[in-house]
């Protein structure tokens, strides 16, 4: 957590805020399906019951809200660390390759 760490020391901190949970991959989740983990079925990071797969083989991928816009027409990007992602479907588990 040095980057946390630096931000804080530069005065940006995050006093009063709200998260589905505090997992990365549920907490995603949540935010690109407008889901609650319970109805996500994504409770961990990786595993049987977490991570990119858990999320996609339950077809939740396909009804986002980056889905919704493109199927009226915006066109955009998600640039972020994603972690449990497919390395056969071309994609990088993370941005320097260790996860």
């Amino acid at each position: 957590m040095p980057h946390v760490l630096a931000l804080e020391k530069a005065g940006t901190t995050f006093s009063n805020y709200t998260v589905t949970d505090s997992l990365c991959c549920p907490s995603r989740s949540s935010i690109f399906s407008g889901k609650y983990p319970h109805d996500t079925g994504v409770f961990t990071n990786g595993g049987a019951d977490g991570g990119f797969n858990v999320f996609h083989s339950r077809g939740e991928e396909s009804a986002t809200f980056a889905t919704a816009l493109q199927k009226v027409g915006y066109r955009g990007v998600s640039d972020g660390l994603c972690k449990d992602v497919r390395s056969d479907a071309g994609v990088l588990s993370s941005a320097d390759g260790s996860a």
